[in-house]
């Protein structure tokens, strides 16, 4: 047990059981951001354990931050896509919500950020964006930037 509980022999920390519990997710009536969270996952941390009871409960619920669209009732592979997708190259890279893009910024960009709530999500990162590292950083960067300057925008945030 004490190996599962430390990511140890079992690899159960590699698994994918956690994400962040605030989603950023695209609004379905007007393409903005909006917040898709489970109440019953409201009074837990940033990160929480993902587990079947919360794909298979159809308690999910989104808000959109500029239309004021709301949708609930859903289950998890009901949501809209992620909000924070771009396209690189031949990479899609996506976050869960605007604080998990920024801790991958800071990954990517070389300056791991120690003790931050994300910090367990380093493991999921895939190979292939932390191949491209401080180059695809300042590419989302600057993807990031512009996309906040524009309020009405689609979730997939540009092509390069």
């Amino acid at each position: 047990m004490r190996a599962m509980a430390s990511g140890g022999a079992t690899h159960a920390r590699y698994a994918h059981v956690r994400r962040p519990r605030d989603l950023h997710v695209v609004c379905s009536a007007c393409g903005a951001r909006a917040l898709a969270t489970h109440p019953k996952e409201a009074h837990l941390g940033p990160i929480v354990a993902d587990v079947a009871s919360a794909w298979n409960d159809p308690g999910w619920r989104w808000s959109c931050e500029r239309c004021g669209a709301r949708r609930e009732g859903l289950f998890y592979r009901q949501l809209p896509a992620r909000f924070y997708r771009f396209e690189v190259g031949e990479l899609e890279v996506w976050a869960h919500n605007r604080d998990h893009l920024l801790f991958l910024l800071a990954l990517l960009g070389g300056e791991p950020p120690r003790g931050h709530p994300y910090a367990g999500l380093s493991t999921y990162v895939p190979g292939r964006w932390k191949r491209r590292g401080r180059r695809l950083a300042a590419t989302l960067r600057a993807r990031l930037a512009e996309a906040e300057r524009s309020p009405a925008r689609s979730g997939r945030l540009g092509s390069a």
